[in-house]
């Protein structure tokens, strides 16, 4: 009888060793690995169509999975080309604010407030700014004025950035020469041609080493802290930059630092119904392969996700697949829990009101332009003021 207990209790506890085993090798079983992501992203001539292709590279060689790049000049078109389903995220930078509060472009009836989450989020090192040649005798904003200056068509948050320059010295675009591009590597050229005296560049950019090493050179048009007026009236036009110290990029250097403006970037984006496996992966793959491409180029230190990313003044709500890997991880705190969750609001408030704008300009029979100023107007009275992350 002791013997058939004793065999009794052998077989129930390796009976109940197999169930838990199941259990926990369920709660640790990964989702379903992708063999391919494709964005839509930059041209081949700015600094982050190099990063893109370092990141899918380490990317491919840790967990096998392919990165391809689409190039698109514009946020418009990079955003067009993931709702449709073309890619299966997208490379935004500030203008992914202007998209998500239904601004600029966006407050278009075409458009609307857009729903983005994120799947990536990085810290700029380096600059964006308003660069010049160096022998142009432009040394201020306030130098612009008459001068041709670079406007973005289609990307608002970059051409807002311009805006807030010129808004800087008291400027605005009757102030100078309009010279309208159709995408960001386009504008960098003018200046390096000659056909345009200023606009907006990005410190790491090619073209930005490319005018550095011309016979004319490179001049950063400085953005001092201490000028608290310059600062209000640019962050009135373009509140997603702040002041920063930079010393990477063409002309800088740790001995020949300037204060400039940075930003958020480069932030990957997916639509909320993204494929939450999918967005987990995404996060993960591009983290976890982060020793193999931190030091392919002078930026990648901004694709330390908890050290930058996690840290960042954050405007956007996270996906819920890439929010099941940070939390398996140890990333996910409650303050990103408490931002998620009022971001997570605002937008949908924000989808609501334009929903309702839209069928009433509807029942109205409003013009676009007509609608524009109403949505716009139901917005400010709705929402008067930027959004400010949860502390």
């Amino acid at each position: 009888m002791k013997k058939i207990r004793l065999v009794v209790l052998v077989i129930s506890v390796c009976l109940l060793f197999l169930i838990l085993s199941g259990f926990a090798s369920a709660e640790t079983e990964l989702p379903s690995k992708p063999d391919l992501f494709s964005i839509a992203g930059y041209g081949v001539e700015g600094g982050s169509y190099v990063q893109y292709a370092a990141v899918g590279e380490a990317m491919y060689k840790k967990f096998g999975i392919k990165v391809r790049q689409i190039p698109c000049g514009t946020d418009i078109s990079r955003l067009s080309m993931m709702n449709a389903g073309r890619v299966d995220f997208s490379a935004i930078g500030s203008g992914a604010f202007f998209a998500t509060e239904g601004l600029e472009e966006f407050s278009e009836i075409d458009w609307g407030p857009q729903s983005l989450s994120l799947v990536y989020e990085c810290q700029n090192s380096y600059a964006a700014c308003m660069a010049v040649r160096g022998d142009s005798g432009i040394k201020t904003f306030a130098d612009l004025k008459g001068k041709r200056v670079g406007y973005l068509l289609g990307n608002p948050g970059l051409t807002s950035f311009v805006t807030g320059c010129l808004a800087w010295a008291g400027f605005t675009w009757d102030d100078v020469e309009r010279i309208d591009y159709n995408s960001t590597t386009a504008a960098y050229a003018g200046v390096l041609e000659g056909t345009c005296d200023a606009t907006i560049q990005t410190s790491v950019a090619p073209t930005a080493y490319q005018l550095e090493a011309s016979p004319h050179g490179i001049y950063w048009m400085p953005m001092p802290p201490e000028d608290k007026e310059g600062w209000e009236r640019f962050n009135k036009v373009c509140p997603f930059f702040g002041s920063a110290l930079i010393s990477i990029g063409a002309g800088l250097s740790e001995e020949n630092p300037v204060w400039l403006a940075s930003y958020s970037f480069p932030t990957l984006f997916v639509n909320p119904d993204y494929d939450k496996d999918k967005a987990y992966w995404l996060t993960k793959a591009a983290w976890e392969s982060y020793d193999l491409y931190k030091d392919a180029f002078p930026n990648m230190i901004a694709w330390n996700l908890p050290k930058s990313g996690l840290k960042t003044r954050r405007l956007y709500p996270w996906h819920e697949g890439s929010i099941k890997y940070l939390k398996e991880v140890g990333l996910w705190t409650e303050k990103l829990q408490r931002n998620q969750e009022a971001l997570v609001e605002r937008q949908e408030a924000l989808g609501k009101l334009w929903d309702d704008a839209v069928e009433e300009a509807t029942e109205k029979k409003m013009s676009n332009v007509e609608f524009v100023k109403f949505w716009l107007e139901k917005r400010e009275e709705k929402f008067p003021n930027w959004y400010e992350p949860v502390e």
